[in-house]
C-alpha cells in the first residue's frame, strides 16, 4: 500500500480562508443592519420599546405560568389588568393632590397676569425707550396706516407658518400614534416571547449553542440590572426636582417634579419639559429673578447629579459602564440613530461590553495570539 499522506498546509489554509470568508459576510451583514436600522429607526421606535417591555415583563407572565398554571395569553391578559389597577390606584391618590395644585395656580392666574403686565410694561418701556400702549383701540390708532403694510407682511408669511404648523402638527400626531402601538405591539408579542426566543436559538448551529446560551444568560442579567437602575433613577430624579421646586417655593411642585422625574427615562425630555413648566409657572408667579434662577439651579443640579452620579453609578454600574462609558453611549447613539438611538444606547452599549470581553478571551485563546505549536496529530495514517 502506498502512504497517504495529509496536507496539513493546505488544509490550514483552507479553514483560515473559510474563516475570512465567514467574517467578512458577517461585517457585510452587520453594516447593511446598521444601515437599515438607521433609515427605519423612527418606524422601529415602538417595535423596540415593545420589545424591551415584553423582555422586562416576560418574567411575571412566566411565573404565573408555572405557579397557576394559566395559558401565556391569560397571564398577559392579568399583567396587564394589574397594571391599569396599578395606575388607576395610582391616579386616584395623586390626581387629586396635582388637580389641587393646578387648581391654586389656575386662581390665582389673573392676579399673576396683572402683576407680570405692571411689572414688565414699565421694564420694557424703559429698557428699549418706547411707550407702549395701554388698551386695543390706542394701538389702532398708534398704528394708523402702518397696519395695512402689516397685514400684507403677515399674509405673505400666512403660508409659510401654516405649513410650519402643519408639519409640527403631523410629527406631534405621528408621535402619539407611536406611543399608542407600544403596548399594542407588547400585548401581540409578550404572549409569543419564548416562543421567538426559540426561534432565535434554533438559527444558532448546534455546536454554538451552548456557548451562546452562556451568552445569553450573561446579556440577560445585564439588561435586568439596566432596567432596575432605570427605575430607580427616575424615582430619585422624581424626589429630587420635587423637593427642590418645594424649597424655591413654585406651585404645583409635586406634580411637576413626577412628570420631570418619569419622564427621565427619555434622555433630556424630562429635563426639557420640566423645565419648561416650572420656568412658566414662575414667571406668572412673578415672585422675582431669585425664584427663577432657583428653578434653573433645581433642575441644573439635578441634571449634573443624574449625569455625574446616577446614571454612571446606578445604572452604569449594574452593567459594567463607567461614567465615561455611558456618556460615550450616549453620544454615539445619538449621532447614529437620533432619538431612538439615545433612547437604547446605554442597554446596546452594555450588550457590546458583554460580547466584546467574550471576544478578548477568545482571541486570547486563539493560535493567533498564542502562536505555540499545537499537539501532534494522532490519526495520521502511515501505511506500509
Amino acid at each position: 500500500m502506498q502512504r497517504e499522506r495529509v496536507n496539513l498546509p493546505n488544509a490550514a489554509l483552507a479553514q483560515r480562508s473559510h474563516r475570512l470568508w465567514h467574517l467578512a459576510c458577517g461585517a457585510i451583514a452587520a453594516v447593511l443592519a446598521l444601515w437599515l436600522l438607521r433609515a427605519l429607526a423612527a418606524v422601529l421606535t415602538p417595535l423596540a420599546l415593545a420589545l424591551v417591555l415584553s423582555y422586562a415583563l416576560d418574567p411575571p407572565v412566566s411565573w404565573f405560568q408555572r405557579r397557576w398554571l394559566l395559558p401565556r395569553w391569560a397571564g398577559t391578559l392579568l399583567l396587564f389588568l394589574v397594571a391599569l389597577l396599578l395606575v388607576g390606584l395610582g391616579l386616584l391618590l395623586l390626581l387629586p393632590l396635582v388637580a389641587r395644585e393646578i387648581s391654586l395656580v389656575a386662581d390665582a392666574l389673573p392676579e399673576h397676569l396683572l402683576r407680570l403686565r405692571d411689572s414688565l410694561v414699565p421694564w420694557v418701556e424703559r429698557t428699549f425707550h418706547v411707550v407702549l400702549p395701554d388698551t386695543l383701540g390706542a394701538l389702532v390708532a398708534r398704528a394708523g396706516s402702518d397696519l395695512g403694510a402689516l397685514g400684507g407682511r403677515l399674509a405673505g408669511t400666512a403660508g409659510d407658518w401654516l405649513a410650519t404648523l402643519a408639519a409640527s402638527t403631523a410629527a406631534v400626531l405621528r408621535a402619539v400614534l407611536s406611543l399608542l402601538l407600544v403596548p399594542v405591539f407588547t400585548f401581540y408579542l409578550l404572549p409569543s416571547f419564548p416562543a421567538l426566543l426559540a426561534e432565535l436559538r434554533a438559527l444558532i448551529p448546534p455546536r454554538y449553542r451552548e456557548p451562546a446560551d452562556a451568552l445569553a444568560r450573561e446579556i440577560d442579567g445585564v439588561l435586568a440590572a439596566w432596567i432596575r437602575g432605570q427605575v430607580g433613577v427616575m424615582l430619585c430624579l422624581t424626589v429630587v426636582y420635587t423637593a427642590g421646586l418645594a424649597l424655591v417655593g413654585v406651585s404645583a411642585p409635586l406634580a411637576i417634579g413626577a412628570v420631570s422625574g418619569l419622564l427621565a427615562f427619555i434622555p433630556y425630555v424630562g429635563l426639557g419639559v420640566g423645565l419648561a413648566l416650572a420656568l412658566t409657572v414662575a414667571l406668572l408667579e412673578s415672585q422675582g429673578l431669585g425664584q427663577l434662577l432657583g428653578v434653573l439651579v433645581v433642575f441644573g443640579s439635578g441634571q449634573l447629579l443624574d449625569g455625574l452620579f446616577l446614571t454612571p453609578r446606578i445604572v452604569g454600574k449594574r452593567v459594567g459602564l463607567g461614567p465615561v462609558g455611558v456618556l460615550v453611549a450616549l453620544l454615539v447613539g445619538g449621532g447614529l440613530f437620533g432619538f431612538f438611538g439615545v433612547l437604547v444606547a446605554v442597554p446596546v452599549a452594555a450588550v457590546t461590553v458583554v460580547v466584546a470581553k467574550r471576544a478578548v478571551a477568545g482571541y486570547r485563546r486563539s493560535r493567533f495570539f498564542d502562536p505555540s505549536p499545537p499537539a501532534a496529530p494522532t490519526g495520521a495514517v502511515e501505511g506500509a
